[in-house]
């Protein structure tokens, strides 16, 4: 079995709807049983999140994650509004996408993590490319919210592996998520310092190849124990609700 931690709905510009087909498509040439999903394109940050709501609930394997941009002025009701309809379990902060600098965001910023500590949700956040993607901007929030898990997206990408897998060691709390992350030194690092429950797979699809992502642990020595744990394990011990058949398995 395989979950992907990390793709975005797209959305047709002209039309307005949303491109779900590719999706599914996708999963089921590469044989993943779920896809953690979800967009940036709507109306507003309610309408987007919505859609990938109303998605789930059509698709189950697609698993629902809100993303909040802690700019705007309803980030925390919106936070409120979907962890407590039980669908979602995940949020996605973006300081590149959004437009923002983390540690000028604060207070706004707690809110939205004390919303999340309350409902036991699971917090990704960019990490990479250009200084707004440096994850040691997150070290207060990592560091002040040990009870939230936080997956750091991309693993700092090209222009943080490194840090990123420090972090990682001196923060429990933290997991790494793997798309995009193409420096296999980096890659290398990270699965010899880390224990294989740290880290998750993910495809970071449309933008980049799905096949790439899970070929590219092909390299490392790794037992199929590990490479499951990576490819699915981890994700149904962090999400035991989102995955129960598959949980029960695993315990």
């Amino acid at each position: 079995m395989m979950i992907d931690f990390h793709a975005h709905l797209r959305r047709d510009p002209q039309t307005k709807q949303y491109l779900i087909e590719e999706q599914l498509r996708d999963m089921q040439a590469h044989h993943l049983a779920y896809r953690v999903l979800s967009t940036f394109d709507g109306a507003s940050m309610t309408a987007a999140n919505s859609a990938v709501m109303d998605l789930h609930r059509q698709y189950p394997q697609i698993i629902p994650c809100a993303a909040i941009n802690p700019k705007l002025d309803e980030a925390v009701e919106e936070t409120h509004r979907v962890l407590s309809s039980g669908e979602v379990k995940i949020i996605e902060l973006d300081s590149l996408e959004c437009g923002y600098l983390p540690e000028k965001l604060e207070l706004a910023i707690n809110d939205v993590l004390a919303v999340c500590a309350q409902y036991q949700a699971v917090v990704k956040i960019f990490t990479g490319s250009t200084h707004r993607g440096a994850p040691d901007q997150w070290l207060k929030y990592f560091q002040r919210f040990p009870q939230l898990t936080f997956v750091l997206l991309h693993m700092g990408a090209g222009d943080f592996q490194y840090g990123t897998i420090d972090l990682c060691q001196e923060n429990p709390n933290l997991m790494l998520e793997t798309s995009v992350a193409c420096e296999a030194p980096a890659l290398q690092q990270a699965l010899k310092r880390l224990a294989p429950e740290r880290i998750l797979f993910g495809s970071n699809f449309p933008d980049y190849f799905t096949e790439l992502e899970i070929m590219k642990f092909n390299f490392y020595g790794l037992t199929e124990a590990q490479k499951q744990a990576i490819y699915a394990q981890n994700a149904c011990r962090l999400l035991p609700n989102c995955f129960k058949a598959e949980t029960e398995e695993i315990q």
